[in-house]
C-alpha cells in the first residue's frame, strides 16, 4: 500500500513536472526574442507615432498611417509609456505580458478540462513561433491571444452544473473588459453566452438562465459603446478594407470554393512561421487530430462543442459580410480553440488504440505528437539561437548618427519615412537636411534623387522588408542610378536595411 502511494505521489510530482518544464520553454523563448529588442517595422512605428504623438482623446479619433487597434489596448500602450519612457522594450511590455499571461491560461485549461493530453495543446502553443514572435510586437494580435484564452478560462466551470453567481459573474466582467482590449473577442463572448443561454434553457434552470441573459445584455451595450467610440472609424477604412480583401469569404461561397481550402491551411500555417503554408504532414495530422477532437466533444459534450466552434463560424460570417478578415495575424486569437480540439484528438486515438495494445497506441501518438511538434520546436530553436530582427533601421540610424557631418543631406526613401521618423529624434537626426522620397510604391522615380545633385555628401536610407511595396526591387535601382551620378563614399547593411553615403557634387 505504502509503495503504491509513493508511486501515485511521484507519477503526479512528475506530471507537474512536466508542464512546469513546458510553461518554462514558452517563457524563455518569449523572453529571448523581447530582450533582442529588435528596431520597429514599418507597421509597428505607425502605430508607436500614434501612440507617442497623441493624448489619451487623441487615441479615440481614427489613427494615422492606416493603423487601428481597441482602445483599451492603445491606452494601455500610453499609460506604460507615461510612466517608463519611450523606449521600443516600453512599448512591447504589454504584448510580452500578454504572451506570458496566455501561456498560464492554457496550462490552467489544459491540465484541467484536457488532462494528461492537454500537454499538446500546451506544447504546441509556447513553441509555435507565431505566438513566440507577435509576444514581442506593438500590436494587439498577443493581448487577442490572452483574452481568449482567459474567457475560455473563464467559461469553462460556468458552463459545469455546479457553477454560481461568482464564476458567472467572473465572466461577465473578463467579458466586459475583453471588447476593449480584442477586436474578436466579441467572437468568442458571441460563442460563449449563446451556448450557455441555450445550455441554461435545456437544462431549466432558470434562474442562472437570467444571469447569463443579463450578462448577455451587459456585453451587448458594452459593445456597442466600443462601436460608437472607435470601432466604426476602423470599420470604415477603404485602405484596410481593401488590403485585407483576399481574406473575406466570397458571396456566394461556392463562387470559390478553393477560398476555404486556402483560409484552412492558412489558419494552420500561421502556427509555425507567420503568413506560411504548412507542410503536408502538419496539415494532414492536425486535420486528423481536429476531426476527431470535434466529433469526441459533439457526442460526449456539445455545449463545449459549440464553444470551441463557434467562433469559427462567426469569424466567417463576419469575413463574408467585409467585417472581419478570416486569416493571418488576425486570426491568432483562435489558435488557443484549435489547440484544446488537437488534443482532444490526440486522446481519442490513444484510446481507440488501447483497446488493441497499449503500447502501440503510445507510440502511435507519440509519432503524431512529434510531427506536430518538431517542425514547430526547429523554427523556434533557430530563433532562439539567432533572434528575428525583421527591419533593423535603429542600427542603420546609429551608424548615421554616429558618422555624420555638418552640412550632410539625409534622403529617406518613402516606405523607411515612418520608421526615421520615430527614431530621428532619438539621434538628432532631424532639421531641412532631412529630404524624403515622395510616395510612389512600385515605382522608382529619379527626380527624387536629382534634386539632390550638388551635394557633396548626401546619406541615402533603406529599409526593405515589405515586399507588398517593393522596397527590395527600389533599392537595386536607385543604386544602378546613384552610381552614374554620383561617387559611393560609403555603404553599410543591416538585416533589411540599407544605408548609402554618396558624393553627388560633381555631375556626370
Amino acid at each position: 500500500m505504502i509503495q503504491w502511494l509513493k508511486s501515485r505521489v511521484n507519477s503526479g510530482l512528475l506530471s507537474d513536472l512536466v508542464w512546469w518544464i513546458i510553461i518554462i520553454i514558452g517563457i524563455i523563448l518569449r523572453l529571448r526574442q523581447y530582450i533582442a529588442n529588435r528596431s520597429l517595422w514599418l507597421d509597428e512605428a505607425s502605430l508607436a507615432l500614434n501612440i507617442v504623438g497623441r493624448s489619451f482623446t487623441g487615441l479615440t479619433q481614427p489613427l494615422d498611417f492606416e493603423q487601428g487597434a481597441p482602445l483599451g489596448f492603445l491606452f494601455i500602450e500610453k499609460a506604460v509609456l507615461l510612466v517608463l519612457g519611450n523606449q521600443d522594450y516600453i512599448l512591447r511590455l504589454f504584448p510580452l505580458i500578454s504572451g506570458l499571461f496566455a501561456i498560464y491560461f492554457m496550462y490552467l485549461i489544459s491540465k484541467e478540462y484536457i488532462g494528461m493530453p492537454g500537454l499538446l495543446a500546451l506544447s504546441i502553443f509556447v513553441i509555435s513561433w507565431t505566438l513566440i514572435y507577435y509576444s514581442s510586437e506593438l500590436k494587439q494580435y498577443s493581448s487577442d491571444v490572452l483574452m481568449s484564452a482567459g474567457l475560455l478560462y473563464l467559461a469553462f466551470p460556468v458552463i459545469q452544473k455546479e457553477a454560481g453567481r461568482r464564476e458567472i459573474l467572473l465572466l461577465g466582467v473578463g467579458g466586459v473588459i475583453s471588447l476593449w482590449i480584442s477586436h474578436p473577442a466579441i467572437f468568442v463572448i458571441a460563442s460563449i453566452g449563446l451556448v450557455l443561454a441555450i445550455e441554461y434553457l435545456h437544462r431549466k434552470t432558470f434562474f442562472k438562465l437570467a444571469w447569463i441573459l443579463g450578462m448577455g445584455a451587459v456585453w451587448i451595450i458594452d459593445f456597442g459603446v466600443v462601436y460608437l467610440v472607435s470601432l466604426r472609424y476602423l470599420m470604415g477604412n477603404s485602405y484596410l478594407q481593401k488590403f485585407w480583401q483576399p481574406f473575406f469569404m466570397p458571396l456566394p461561397p461556392w463562387r470559390h470554393v478553393n477560398w476555404f481550402g486556402s483560409a484552412y491551411l492558412g489558419l494552420l500555417g500561421i502556427v509555425d512561421k507567420i503568413g506560411s503554408v504548412p507542410s503536408w504532414h502538419f496539415a494532414l495530422i492536425s486535420s486528423i487530430l481536429l476531426i476527431l477532437g470535434m466529433g469526441w466533444y459533439f457526442v460526449r459534450n456539445r455545449a463545449i462543442a459549440f464553444m470551441l466552434v463557434l467562433p469559427f463560424v462567426f469569424v466567417l460570417l463576419a469575413s463574408a459580410l467585409q467585417k472581419y478578415p478570416f486569416g493571418e495575424r488576425l486570426g491568432l486569437f483562435m489558435l488557443p480553440f484549435l489547440f484544446l480540439l488537437m488534443a482532444k484528438g490526440l486522446e481519442q486515438i490513444y484510446l481507440l488504440l488501447a483497446r488493441w495494445n497499449k503500447m502501440a497506441s503510445l507510440v502511435a501518438c507519440t509519432f503524431f505528437a512529434l510531427v506536430l511538434l518538431w517542425p514547430l520546436a526547429s523554427t523556434s530553436f533557430h530563433f532562439f539561437l539567432k533572434p528575428y530582427l525583421r527591419e533593423d533601421v535603429r542600427s542603420a540610424l546609429t551608424y548615421l548618427s554616429q558618422n555624420d557631418q555638418a552640412g550632410d543631406v539625409i534622403y529617406v526613401y518613402s516606405q523607411s519615412r515612418v520608421q526615421f521618423e520615430y527614431y530621428a529624434p532619438s539621434f538628432n537626426l532631424e532639421g531641412d537636411k532631412v529630404v524624403f522620397g515622395a510616395a510612389r510604391v512600385g515605382k522608382v522615380d529619379v527626380s527624387d534623387l536629382n534634386q539632390l545633385r550638388g551635394n557633396r555628401r548626401v546619406w541615402l536610407v533603406f529599409s526593405s522588408y515589405c515586399s507588398k511595396c517593393a522596397a527590395s526591387s527600389d533599392v537595386s535601382l536607385y543604386a544602378q542610378y546613384l552610381r552614374k551620378i554620383g561617387k559611393q563614399i560609403d555603404y553599410a547593411r543591416f538585416t533589411n536595411a540599407s544605408l548609402f553615403l554618396y558624393d553627388l557634387a560633381n555631375n556626370r
